[in-house]
Protein backbone atom coordinates (compact mmCIF):
# COMPACT_ATOMS: atom_id res chain seq x y z
CA UNK A 1 0.00 0.00 0.00
CA UNK A 2 2.13 3.03 -1.21
CA UNK A 3 1.10 5.91 -3.44
CA UNK A 4 3.25 8.92 -4.98
CA UNK A 5 -0.13 11.33 -5.00
CA UNK A 6 1.37 14.35 -4.96
CA UNK A 7 -0.03 18.38 -5.34
CA UNK A 8 0.99 19.13 -8.84
CA UNK A 9 2.51 22.73 -7.66
CA UNK A 10 5.17 21.38 -5.54
CA UNK A 11 6.83 19.59 -8.26
CA UNK A 12 8.21 22.00 -10.38
CA UNK A 13 11.68 22.74 -10.98
CA UNK A 14 13.36 26.39 -11.32
CA UNK A 15 16.52 28.48 -10.74
CA UNK A 16 15.80 29.58 -7.03
CA UNK A 17 18.59 29.09 -4.57
CA UNK A 18 18.52 25.90 -3.09
CA UNK A 19 19.34 26.43 0.60
CA UNK A 20 18.97 23.35 2.93
CA UNK A 21 20.50 19.97 3.27
CA UNK A 22 19.02 17.18 1.11
CA UNK A 23 20.32 14.16 2.84
CA UNK A 24 18.91 10.52 4.71
CA UNK A 25 16.42 11.29 7.31
CA UNK A 26 17.08 10.26 10.79
CA UNK A 27 14.75 7.99 13.11
CA UNK A 28 14.22 11.19 15.23
CA UNK A 29 12.82 13.26 12.34
CA UNK A 30 10.07 10.52 11.69
CA UNK A 31 7.48 13.07 13.18
CA UNK A 32 8.93 16.35 11.11
CA UNK A 33 8.54 14.91 7.99
CA UNK A 34 5.13 13.29 8.94
CA UNK A 35 3.85 16.63 9.52
CA UNK A 36 5.57 17.93 6.41
CA UNK A 37 3.97 15.51 4.10
CA UNK A 38 0.09 15.36 5.59
CA UNK A 39 0.20 19.50 4.37
CA UNK A 40 1.69 18.54 1.38
CA UNK A 41 -1.07 16.19 0.40
CA UNK A 42 -3.93 17.87 2.50
CA UNK A 43 -5.76 18.49 -0.69
CA UNK A 44 -4.55 15.42 -2.94
CA UNK A 45 -6.36 12.32 -4.65
CA UNK A 46 -4.99 10.45 -1.95
CA UNK A 47 -6.24 12.58 1.18
CA UNK A 48 -9.73 12.56 -0.65
CA UNK A 49 -9.64 9.04 -0.77
CA UNK A 50 -8.52 8.39 2.73
CA UNK A 51 -10.38 11.01 4.45
CA UNK A 52 -13.46 13.28 2.18
CA UNK A 53 -14.19 14.83 5.78
CA UNK A 54 -11.78 16.97 7.07
CA UNK A 55 -12.53 17.04 10.05
CA UNK A 56 -10.86 12.86 10.18
CA UNK A 57 -8.30 13.79 7.76
CA UNK A 58 -5.65 14.97 10.32
CA UNK A 59 -5.45 12.00 11.95
CA UNK A 60 -5.89 9.99 8.65
CA UNK A 61 -2.83 11.86 7.01
CA UNK A 62 -0.83 11.55 10.26
CA UNK A 63 -0.96 7.50 10.32
CA UNK A 64 -0.51 7.63 6.78
CA UNK A 65 2.60 9.13 6.10
CA UNK A 66 4.27 8.40 9.34
CA UNK A 67 3.88 4.56 8.54
CA UNK A 68 4.72 5.27 5.14
CA UNK A 69 8.51 7.19 6.95
CA UNK A 70 9.03 4.46 9.04
CA UNK A 71 8.33 1.63 6.97
CA UNK A 72 11.50 3.73 4.40
CA UNK A 73 13.85 3.70 7.04
CA UNK A 74 12.81 0.06 7.93
CA UNK A 75 12.72 -1.89 4.25
CA UNK A 76 14.52 1.42 2.02
CA UNK A 77 15.36 4.50 2.46
CA UNK A 78 14.25 7.97 3.13
CA UNK A 79 16.19 11.22 1.53
CA UNK A 80 15.37 14.75 3.22
CA UNK A 81 15.28 18.80 2.68
CA UNK A 82 16.22 19.68 6.24
CA UNK A 83 16.74 22.63 7.77
CA UNK A 84 19.29 23.98 9.87
CA UNK A 85 17.19 23.94 13.04
CA UNK A 86 16.19 20.45 11.91
CA UNK A 87 12.72 21.00 10.04
CA UNK A 88 11.97 18.65 7.04
CA UNK A 89 10.88 20.55 4.03
CA UNK A 90 10.73 18.17 1.60
CA UNK A 91 10.87 14.35 1.62
CA UNK A 92 11.35 11.01 -0.68
CA UNK A 93 10.66 7.75 0.77
CA UNK A 94 11.79 5.10 -1.20
CA UNK A 95 10.70 0.90 -0.74
CA UNK A 96 14.26 -1.40 -1.49
CA UNK A 97 13.58 -3.95 -4.10
CA UNK A 98 13.07 -6.72 -1.62
CA UNK A 99 10.71 -5.10 -0.05
CA UNK A 100 8.28 -3.30 -2.49
CA UNK A 101 5.36 -5.73 -1.54
CA UNK A 102 4.42 -4.87 2.48
CA UNK A 103 3.97 -8.62 4.11
CA UNK A 104 1.99 -9.12 7.18
CA UNK A 105 5.16 -8.41 9.67
CA UNK A 106 6.24 -5.31 7.88
CA UNK A 107 2.97 -3.74 7.68
CA UNK A 108 2.69 -4.58 11.50
CA UNK A 109 6.32 -2.84 12.55
CA UNK A 110 5.93 0.25 10.32
CA UNK A 111 2.50 0.62 11.56
CA UNK A 112 0.62 0.11 7.67
CA UNK A 113 -1.05 -2.13 9.48
CA UNK A 114 -2.95 0.12 11.74
CA UNK A 115 -4.83 2.37 9.14
CA UNK A 116 -8.10 0.03 9.39
CA UNK A 117 -8.32 0.90 13.43
CA UNK A 118 -7.60 4.31 12.86
CA UNK A 119 -9.47 5.27 9.81
CA UNK A 120 -12.34 3.17 10.06
CA UNK A 121 -13.73 0.24 7.42
CA UNK A 122 -15.11 2.62 4.77
CA UNK A 123 -12.07 4.50 4.36
CA UNK A 124 -10.03 1.54 4.58
CA UNK A 125 -11.81 -0.37 2.04
CA UNK A 126 -11.19 3.13 -0.17
CA UNK A 127 -7.63 2.73 0.09
CA UNK A 128 -7.64 -0.72 -0.46
CA UNK A 129 -9.45 -0.69 -4.08
CA UNK A 130 -6.77 2.28 -4.94
CA UNK A 131 -4.12 0.12 -3.79
CA UNK A 132 -5.41 -3.11 -5.57
CA UNK A 133 -5.51 -0.61 -9.04
CA UNK A 134 -2.02 0.47 -8.34
CA UNK A 135 -0.53 -2.70 -6.98
CA UNK A 136 -1.92 -3.83 -10.60
CA UNK A 137 -0.15 -1.31 -12.97
CA UNK A 138 3.16 -1.80 -10.43
CA UNK A 139 3.33 -5.68 -11.24
CA UNK A 140 2.62 -5.37 -14.70
CA UNK A 141 5.45 -2.37 -15.53
CA UNK A 142 7.97 -3.27 -12.53
CA UNK A 143 8.22 -7.09 -12.63
CA UNK A 144 11.86 -7.04 -12.00
CA UNK A 145 14.20 -5.64 -9.37
CA UNK A 146 13.51 -2.11 -8.72
CA UNK A 147 13.36 0.75 -6.39
CA UNK A 148 10.38 1.86 -5.64
CA UNK A 149 9.63 5.76 -4.86
CA UNK A 150 6.50 5.50 -2.51
CA UNK A 151 6.18 9.36 -1.83
CA UNK A 152 7.92 12.61 -2.50
CA UNK A 153 6.48 15.78 -0.90
CA UNK A 154 7.49 18.83 -0.22
CA UNK A 155 5.89 21.55 2.16
CA UNK A 156 3.38 23.54 1.00
CA UNK A 157 4.56 27.04 2.07
CA UNK A 158 8.00 25.74 0.35
CA UNK A 159 6.85 25.07 -3.54
CA UNK A 160 8.83 26.14 -6.46
CA UNK A 161 12.08 26.70 -4.81
CA UNK A 162 13.64 23.80 -6.91
CA UNK A 163 13.42 21.28 -3.24
CA UNK A 164 11.82 18.29 -5.30
CA UNK A 165 13.98 18.60 -7.98
CA UNK A 166 16.95 18.66 -5.82
CA UNK A 167 15.95 15.58 -3.52
CA UNK A 168 14.99 13.31 -6.54
CA UNK A 169 18.42 14.26 -7.93
CA UNK A 170 20.05 12.79 -4.68
CA UNK A 171 18.14 9.93 -4.72
CA UNK A 172 18.50 8.80 -7.66
CA UNK A 173 22.43 8.88 -7.65
CA UNK A 174 21.78 5.97 -5.37
CA UNK A 175 19.24 4.25 -7.44
CA UNK A 176 21.98 4.19 -9.97
CA UNK A 177 24.90 3.06 -8.52
CA UNK A 178 22.84 0.31 -7.97
CA UNK A 179 22.11 -0.24 -11.65
CA UNK A 180 18.52 -0.83 -11.27
CA UNK A 181 15.09 0.59 -12.69
CA UNK A 182 12.81 2.83 -10.45
CA UNK A 183 9.35 3.25 -10.58
CA UNK A 184 6.52 5.15 -9.01
CA UNK A 185 2.88 5.84 -9.12
CA UNK A 186 1.22 9.50 -9.62
CA UNK A 187 -2.01 10.86 -9.44
CA UNK A 188 -1.26 14.59 -10.78
CA UNK A 189 -1.66 14.78 -13.83
CA UNK A 190 0.90 17.63 -14.49
CA UNK A 191 3.71 16.21 -12.43
CA UNK A 192 4.30 13.66 -15.71
CA UNK A 193 6.26 16.87 -16.85
CA UNK A 194 8.75 16.99 -14.06
CA UNK A 195 9.59 12.96 -13.67
CA UNK A 196 9.78 12.83 -17.52
CA UNK A 197 12.69 15.44 -16.57
CA UNK A 198 14.42 12.88 -14.44
CA UNK A 199 13.82 10.14 -16.70
CA UNK A 200 10.62 8.65 -16.09
CA UNK A 201 8.16 7.49 -18.75
CA UNK A 202 4.67 6.96 -18.62
CA UNK A 203 4.08 3.01 -18.77
CA UNK A 204 0.48 2.69 -18.23
CA UNK A 205 -2.36 4.42 -16.26
CA UNK A 206 -5.90 3.29 -14.65
CA UNK A 207 -8.78 5.40 -14.05
CA UNK A 208 -10.78 4.48 -10.87
CA UNK A 209 -14.57 6.25 -11.56
CA UNK A 210 -15.97 4.89 -8.27
CA UNK A 211 -12.84 7.63 -6.11
CA UNK A 212 -12.83 9.78 -9.09
CA UNK A 213 -9.02 9.28 -9.20
CA UNK A 214 -6.67 8.56 -12.47
CA UNK A 215 -3.32 6.91 -11.49
CA UNK A 216 0.07 6.80 -14.26
CA UNK A 217 2.45 4.38 -13.47
CA UNK A 218 6.18 5.30 -14.73
CA UNK A 219 9.29 3.49 -15.35
CA UNK A 220 13.27 4.78 -15.01
CA UNK A 221 15.31 2.07 -16.57
CA UNK A 222 18.54 1.40 -14.66
CA UNK A 223 21.75 3.43 -16.00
Amino acid sequence: MATDITPEDQMEDDDEQFEMEVRELEPDEVESAADMLARAFWDSPLMQVLAPDEDERAEASRWFFEAQACYGLLYGDVWAAVEDDGVVQGAAIWWAPEHVEPDDERSSESGLADGLAIVGPAAWERLQVLSRAMATLHQQLAPDPHWYLSILGVHPEMHSQGIGGEIMSACLEFVDEEGLPAYLETAAERNLAFYQRHGFAVGAEVTLPSLGVTVWGMRREAR
